[in-house]
This record gives structure tokens, sequence and C-alpha cells, in this order.
């Protein structure tokens, strides 16, 4: 992966090695789709691919977390009882709490709430 990912897939690998790499394909296909409808390159983390041999994994999950602005949580009934997972989406939910991003979410779709009734 050339630079910083734009997205963070969440799953459990069992789920990709059950369905023959589906969900792998799933990553791919999206991002090929976003770069055709955009022009710009979107890359979405999957530890499968963007953590290399010998490399610390949780330090470069971890990092890669902090950068994305956008997380993927592949929910199936693994999901739920991965810690691995859990953490994922406990650290993208808390980064984005520190940074106030809720807060701006929720006063975007209050805004579009009352500009819709005005109609």
């Amino acid at each position: 992966m050339s630079g910083q990912p734009a997205a963070f897939m969440s799953y459990v690998r069992f789920n990709d090695q059950h369905d023959d790499g589906l969900l792998s394909q799933f990553r791919e296909r999206l991002g090929a789709e976003v770069r055709a409808q955009t022009g710009e390159e979107f890359a979405i983390f999957q530890d499968r691919n963007d953590v290399a041999w010998g490399q610390n994994w949780q330090q470069r999950i971890d990092e890669a977390l902090d950068a994305v602005t956008l997380l993927l949580v592949i929910v199936t009934p693994s999901l739920f009882r991965s810690p691995a997972c859990r953490s994922e989406v406990t650290r993208f939910l808390e980064r984005g709490n520190s940074m106030g991003a809720w807060d701006l979410a929720a006063d975007c779709k209050a805004n579009v709430f009352r500009a819709r009734n005005k109609e």
C-alpha cells in the first residue's frame, strides 16, 4: 500500500478463509470502484496484506487506525467474539470522540433535519 490508507477493514480472518477470500475480494473491488468513480486511490487497510513479516502487527494496526477516516466493520457472529475486532472498533471510536467528530456529525444531522422541516 502506498501512503496512508483511507479506510480500515475490521473482520475475522476465519470468515475470509471460510468463504475463499470473499472479504479480501470485497476490499479490492470497493477500493477499485471508489478509484473508478473519483479518480483517486482509495487504499483500504487489511492486516493480511498490510502488515509485513516481522513487523510489530499491533503497532501497525494502531497506526493505520489512527490514520484512516473510515472504518469498515464486517459484521459476522465471529466479530462479536473477537477481542481484536472489539479493540479496533473501540480505538477508532475513541479517536473520533477525542477529535469531536461525533459532535460534528450530530450538528450536521441536526442542521439537515431542521432544513427539511422548513420545506
